[in-house]
């Protein structure tokens, strides 16, 4: 019942929040925010669709962005 905008939202901000580096911690890989996005479709809090076109576009593409070091995977 959640509006598709919402939950496309929820995964890219999920995404982000973990891939970016904080002033208290650096971002996690790649991969690794892929899995922990796969394990919160398990439990049914995110679009499982959605989390896999999401890690579609970044394993064939790399980052959308660039602009801060250490988000490699």
């Amino acid at each position: 019942q959640i509006p598709i905008a919402v939950r496309i939202a929820a995964v890219a901000d999920c995404f982000d929040a973990m891939t970016s580096t904080r002033a208290y911690r650096k971002g996690m890989g790649i991969e690794r925010a892929l899995d922990i996005l796969r394990e919160d479709v398990a439990s049914g809090k995110l679009d499982g669709d959605i989390v896999e076109i999401l890690a579609e576009i970044v394993l064939r593409d790399g980052l959308l962005w660039e602009n801060e070091p250490g988000l490699a995977a």
